[in-house]
Order: structure tokens, then C-alpha cells, then sequence
């Protein structure tokens, strides 16, 4: 398949996922959990909703960058996705999902980091592909 068409497929797949994962983020105002069930909430919200929503946004923006740009810097920026994601999943689940110590870094906190991490990161690897590219 050519790589701007799995591109466009995964535009589609991030924007839905997205989409839903902005309404599980409030898991209360569509029901799947009670106003009083706190255990429920956090786990739609801070384990689902959060980290999926943000990384979501992230690959749309790279993806959209990229959709414009040649096959072998968007192989270039897979091969870094492809160790990056599964570090920063690991990274985001081993964290508790409320942490009441003074340091305060929770699961929401966390994809916040890694998920700004990753856009600034792949960023710099497709400018730096971009700019090393023979003309």
C-alpha cells in the first residue's frame, strides 16, 4: 500500500479515536460510570481517556506534517514511533493513577509529558530528515 494512502487511513483512524476518546475522558456525562463511583472514573478517564486522547492529537498533527513530506522520512519517523510508543506505554501504566505525595506525577500528568514529548520529538526527527534529504 502506498505510504500516503496508510497515512490518510491513519488520519481517519486517529481522528476517530480521538473523538472518543474525548467523551470517555468524562466517563459520568455519558454514562458509563455513577457520579459517586471514583474508582470508575478514574479508570475510564485517567487510564483510557487521557493517554489515548492526547497521543491521538499528537499523531494528527505528525501525520498531517508528514503527509506532505517524502516515503523516507515518514520511515524514518515509524522507526522512532515504533520504540517510542511502547517506552511511553510502560512509562504511562507503571504510574498510580492519583498520587497524593508532594512530587504529584499521576497517569494524567505523565501523558501529558510523553505525549508533548513525542510531538516535540518527532518534530525535530522529521526537520532534521527533512533537512538532510538531498535536494
Amino acid at each position: 500500500m502506498e505510504y500516503k494512502k496508510k497515512i490518510n487511513i491513519s488520519l481517519v483512524v486517529f481522528f476517530m479515536v480521538s473523538i472518543v476518546s474525548f467523551y470517555i475522558m468524562n466517563p459520568v456525562r455519558i454514562g458509563l460510570c455513577s457520579k459517586y463511583d471514583i474508582s470508575c472514573g478514574n479508570l475510564f478517564a485517567e487510564t483510557i481517556g487521557v493517554p489515548s486522547f492526547l497521543f491521538s492529537v499528537s499523531f494528527i498533527v505528525i501525520l498531517f506534517l508528514l503527509r506532505w513530506l517524502k516515503e523516507s522520512i515518514f520511515i524514518s519517523w515509524l522507526r522512532f514511533t515504533k520504540y517510542y510508543l511502547p517506552i511511553a506505554a510502560v512509562f504511562v501504566f507503571v504510574f498510580p493513577i492519583t498520587d497524593s505525595s508532594i512530587v504529584g506525577i499521576d497517569r494524567e500528568l505523565m501523558s501529558w509529558f510523553l505525549s508533548g514529548l513525542f510531538l516535540f520529538i518527532s518534530i525535530i526527527v522529521i526537520f532534521y530528515k527533512y533537512f538532510r534529504q538531498p535536494k
